[in-house]
């Protein structure tokens, strides 16, 4: 997996057994960058900002209000997805499509199961990860 991360341009990862002074350590890390970038006038990547949520794309970091949150591969890229989407909605066949690589309709859950798990780890209260007519969106 962190070899994939590498190839898709990831210069830091966080792994699922990652402890949690590991993600503090990374999560600091990714502050002093962005403070030397404001700092000297460098091109750091700006996060997509999302309420209380960041997502640090170069860094493949996700921090709700200031911490790390630590996601799978597969919702980490269903969050990106819908990030870079937003404020439009998205279908479920797309993400089926775009995030799992389904061609043809599986004709399961695995969305609905993904976008439960991101929910519970990004929005506890649900408004942050809507579920729309259409399909899904960042609110």
């Amino acid at each position: 997996h962190r070899m994939e991360a590498f190839v898709r341009g990831a210069d830091n990862y966080i792994s699922a057994d990652c402890t949690e002074a590991e993600i503090q350590a990374k999560a600091r890390r990714l502050w002093r960058l962005a403070q030397i970038g404001e700092q000297s006038g460098g091109m750091q990547s700006a996060p997509i900002k999302l309420r209380s949520l960041e997502i640090w794309l170069n860094e493949m970091v996700v921090l709700q209000n200031g911490r790390p949150v630590q996601l799978s591969q597969r919702e980490l890229a269903m969050l990106i997805y819908l990030a870079r989407e937003h404020p439009s909605s998205v279908s479920r066949q797309t993400l089926e499509r775009e995030v799992f690589g389904c061609r043809n309709d599986p004709g399961t859950n695995v969305v609905a199961v993904h976008v439960h798990r991101l929910r519970k780890k990004i929005s506890p209260d649900g408004d942050l990860l809507r579920t729309t007519p259409g399909g899904y969106q960042l609110n």
